[in-house]
């Protein structure tokens, strides 16, 4: 894949895998809109009480949990949490909460190398068609009882996974001189991880028009919140950014309150390290917050 490639979830529909190894009448569904293939992006739907097994994959992976919550193996994960999953990592079971949950799974790795392992693909697979709620989720029958504490707590932390919430993450700013020769904050950011796996939530200043460049690495952007253009390409909240390494990009925010979005880095835990030239150094924001505890930044020019 060597272009520059953008999707929304919203235009994706969903799919629904059946586990063979639970009975019809339990809760054995997993959903998922697999927004792309190279490189693997997925929003997963978990429905509420769902319990997924003990498992594992060949590819490190992420979640970000979009809404609801689940616990994996001691990890407890709101909206806004990340957990970092390890290839060959045994992991779960997890337990979803009584709202079910939302979250978007990225694999990381080289998109020119493909990913390492393989995975059964398309087994159980296939198209929902028991319609959607009013907002966008698969429609799936009233609520089963939330799993209890001790339950949620039957297997200690799965051996070198790590979550974060992006909500204990410092903002940082990084400003930038205009064109009419004052400095100005052009984003804002804050690591959730690093350097392994590299994931970064980046506010990008309403009405800057971000210069071409590019970098050495495989990277997306998964938007949560306000619009990005780049070109012809348009970006709203659910949208999915690839950007191939060392493809030049760029970006302007059309909203006032600017666009948020996830930037993850797509190297697996193997792979030489990003760098990042080191010219601009960001400094910790001081500025308000909005009620979401999101930087409030002004529109440029």
């Amino acid at each position: 894949m060597s272009d520059l490639a953008a999707k929304n979830a919203h235009d994706v529909a969903w799919e629904v895998v059946e586990r063979p190894d639970m009975a019809p009448a339990d809760r054995n569904k997993v959903f998922l809109r697999r927004i792309m293939e190279t490189p693997r992006i997925y929003q997963v739907w978990y429905e509420p009480g769902y319990v997924y097994p003990r498992h594992q994959h060949p590819v490190d992976e992420i979640f970000y949990i979009l809404r609801g919550d689940f616990t994996i193996n001691g990890h407890d994960l709101r909206e806004g949490s990340m957990i970092y999953v390890p290839k060959n990592t045994k992991y779960g079971p997890e337990y979803t909460g009584k709202d079910g949950v939302l979250f978007l799974r990225v694999e990381l790795w080289d998109t020119e190398e493909g990913p390492p392992g393989s995975q059964a693909r398309g087994v159980n697979i296939k198209a929902w068609t028991g319609g959607e709620t009013a907002d966008g989720l698969p429609d799936v029958p009233g609520p089963k009882a939330a799993p209890t504490p001790e339950e949620q707590r039957s297997l200690e932390t799965a051996e070198a996974t790590r979550s974060v919430s992006a909500a204990d993450r410092p903002w940082m700013e990084t400003t930038r001189e205009m064109s009419d020769g004052r400095q100005a904050t052009t984003y804002c950011s804050r690591n959730l991880m690093a350097p392994t796996p590299s994931v970064t939530q980046v506010l990008h200043r309403p009405r800057y028009v971000q210069p071409l460049h590019q970098h050495e690495v495989d990277e997306c952007f998964y938007f949560l919140r306000g619009e990005l253009e780049d070109g012809d390409l348009r970006f709203t909240p659910g949208s999915v950014y690839f950007i191939p390494k060392n493809t030049p990009y760029g970006g302007v925010s059309r909203t006032d309150e600017g666009a948020l979005y996830l930037r993850i880095v797509l190297q697996d835990s193997e792979a030489k390290r990003e760098t990042v030239p080191s010219g601009i150094m960001p400094r910790p924001w001081s500025g308000p917050l909005d009620p979401e505890g999101v930087p409030v930044l002004t529109p440029s020019g």
